[in-house]
């Protein structure tokens, strides 16, 4: 009898394993946040929490002590550095780059939605992604070539969310997916929250579909 409830318990825990949904919910923001798990828990992996050293203070010397504050000062001061560094090339960017970055974007999107449905097969409807918010505020320092941009971005997010539902099982909150000119600004932003899901079992599917069907094909050679 004993053998039979280890068994059964072994079975139904797997049967729950693979009927679990794993899920990936990114957050964009400052900073980037992205957590991943299985069912309704779900885990902070990005940004890592940073361990903080324990630092006793009888161990320093008034020596250590101004060495170790000339330090912090000093990586303040280079960090300060490279963040104008960094904001100062952005502002460099020229209005076709960013352009042509609105254009990338889009067209990468379109083919990370063509790559899972060619991959899933006719499992990609299993694949669920579920969007909360994507916002995303056009600006720039002349008005027309704001306006240029505003069609591409409008564009482009109504292209998407024609493409996506017949990709994957998409699903979108009213007045989620949406757009915006700022003339004032100078800059594109983007603002984010979307979960992507997929149950265990149909991981394995997928899996098993890819490996036959590059079995097949390595046959047909």
């Amino acid at each position: 009898m004993k053998p039979l409830i280890i068994i059964s318990a072994v079975v139904l825990f797997f049967v729950l394993l693979l009927a679990a949904k794993a899920r990936v919910r990114i957050e964009t923001g400052d900073p980037l946040k992205v957590r991943a798990g299985l069912g309704p828990v779900l885990i902070k992996i990005f940004p890592r929490k940073k361990k903080r050293k324990k630092v006793r203070l009888s161990k320093f010397s008034q020596k250590k002590y101004l060495s170790l504050t000339e330090k912090l000062k000093k990586e303040r001061s280079e960090k300060k550095a490279e963040e104008e560094e960094e904001k100062a090339k952005k502002n460099a960017e020229s209005e076709d780059g960013e352009k042509k970055n609105l254009s990338r974007r889009i067209e990468e999107i379109k083919s990370l939605a063509e790559f899972a449905v060619k991959t899933a097969g006719k499992y990609s409807k299993k694949i669920c992604v579920n969007v909360k918010r994507l916002h995303v505020t056009v600006g720039g320092e002349d008005a027309a070539e704001t306006a240029k941009k505003y069609g591409i971005v409008a564009q482009g997010l109504a292209y998407l969310t024609e493409i996506l539902p017949g990709a994957v099982t998409f699903r979108a909150d009213p007045g989620a997916v949406s757009a915006d000119a700022d003339f004032l600004s100078g800059k594109i932003t983007f603002a984010a929250d979307a979960t992507v899901g997929i149950r265990l079992i149909n991981v394995l599917r997928i899996g098993l579909a890819v490996l036959t069907r590059k079995s097949g094909g390595r046959e047909d050679k």
